[in-house]
């Protein structure tokens, strides 16, 4: 009888972990007083744009001048530009929150890191 080495599902933890973390962010402003100086420090991988009448999320954004550029979201192939005087306000996805919101996610995350490492260096002996 051939027995199969005992293997941790760690892709799908991880997956499930990082579907926790970002479950657990929330959209915060960074105003619009300086969007170049916060892009340029922080680098976010997406920011959500708010027009007097309606919202954009752009991926990877990046200034040049006085026009916000991007990837449209749910359009990735759409390059947007939008020029600052345009938006009424910039926000980011941030794990904001209850102190113990963040020590839950943490803890997922410190297991998740534990299992993992002892996936790697842990095998069972075969069965004979």
């Amino acid at each position: 009888m051939r027995s199969h080495p005992r293997r941790t599902p760690l892709a799908a933890t991880l997956a499930a972990f990082a579907l926790v973390a970002s479950s657990c962010s929330t959209w915060h402003s960074i105003g619009k007083d300086r969007p170049a100086e916060f892009i340029a420090r922080e680098k976010p991988s997406a920011v959500r744009v708010s027009f007097a009448d309606s919202m954009l999320v752009l991926i990877g954004p990046a200034l040049q001048g006085d026009t916000l550029l991007g990837l449209a979201k749910g359009d990735p192939s759409r390059h947007v530009g939008i020029p600052l005087s345009e938006i009424r306000r910039l926000d980011v996805r941030t794990l904001r929150g209850s102190t113990a919101g963040k020590v839950i996610v943490g803890t997922f995350w410190a297991t998740g890191l534990a299992l993992a490492i002892y996936s790697l260096f842990h095998h069972d002996p075969p069965i004979p």
